[in-house]
């Protein structure tokens, strides 16, 4: 069978941060290479995971082989340090230039959209006295 390479993210939560080591060695075993990855940080969550209230979030973005990363989601799944894991196939290219609509970025539709909006002001910022207005007429009219 041949191998297909695919660039790949993995996000992932753990109990604490010693236990990164269990993605590292996942990915180790599928022989993937791993291009960036995201700093640890402790967030707190949502809703209890496990009994877990707070953990340690982080990302890799990686190289492997497509067939691979089933066997790793399998290992991962089984992996009780492992709170939580997403494989998703990687959007866009590491070192390439932003794209248009992805992550941010304005496409032409959502330039025109926000350019055809009106603006709303608050009615305080430009209030005109009656009197005001009208001298104002007076000198347009003559």
């Amino acid at each position: 069978m041949e191998q297909q390479v695919k660039k790949y993210e993995i996000g992932f939560l753990v109990r604490e941060e010693s236990e990164v080591d269990e993605i590292k060695n996942a990915l180790a075993a599928v022989k993937a290479e791993v291009v960036s990855e995201g700093r640890l940080k402790k967030i707190r969550l949502s809703y209890p995971i496990l009994k877990e209230t707070v953990a340690h979030f982080g990302y890799y973005w990686f190289n492997a082989d497509t067939q691979a990363i089933k066997v790793m989601d399998a290992s991962l799944r089984l992996n009780s340090k492992v709170l939580r894991h997403i494989i998703i196939a990687a959007p866009v290219e590491l070192n390439e230039e932003r794209v248009p609509g992805v992550r941010g970025e304005k496409t032409e539709k959502t330039r025109e959209r926000s350019a055809e909006k009106p603006v709303k002001k608050s009615p305080d910022s430009d209030a005109v006295d009656n009197a005001v207005l009208e001298k104002t007429l007076e000198e347009i009219l003559k």
